[in-house]
């Protein structure tokens, strides 16, 4: 791990992609948050796709297992909220196993943002305080006194 990005760990039901983006607030600005808003995150996007393995292309082996996206980019020691939104790959692949007389219209089912954390998560500071002796003075035999600058 980084002090510049925080991993989230999802679980998707079926074959989709994942995204996931901070906001340094919960609020991220915008009245109608999309999944579009998400996967175009500066520097990102940050995905995971999880492919299908099935001929019928609804079903795989890896639904339902956790599995990881880092964002990235982001200032260390900050209070961050993320936002993770999902599509499925219907358009994809889906589409050509359906008849066309089910629903002319065919494309992917997007999955509205939700907030992971209401509470935020921090990024950390790895970095190690620097410390900067000042001055030392005896005081006597047993003793010294020190003055430091810690950063």
């Amino acid at each position: 791990r980084s002090e510049d990005s925080i991993t989230v760990t999802l679980q998707l039901d079926e074959p989709g992609t994942a995204y996931c983006r901070a906001y340094p607030s919960a609020d991220p600005g915008s009245v109608d948050l999309n999944i579009t808003d998400v996967a175009d995150a500066a520097g990102g996007p940050f995905s995971f796709e999880l492919p299908s393995d099935s001929a019928m292309k609804q079903y795989s082996a890896f639904a339902y297992r956790n599995f990881e996206i880092t964002v990235t980019g982001l200032s260390r020691e900050v209070l961050y909220f993320v936002y993770c939104a999902a599509e499925d790959d219907e358009a994809e692949d889906g589409c050509l196993q359906r008849d066309p007389s089910d629903d002319p219209y065919c494309s992917s089912n997007e999955a509205n943002p939700l907030l992971v954390e209401a509470d935020g998560r921090y990024t950390l500071d790895l970095t190690p305080p620097t410390i900067t002796i000042l001055d030392a003075t005896s005081q006597s035999q047993e003793s010294v006194t020190i003055s430091v600058n810690i950063n």
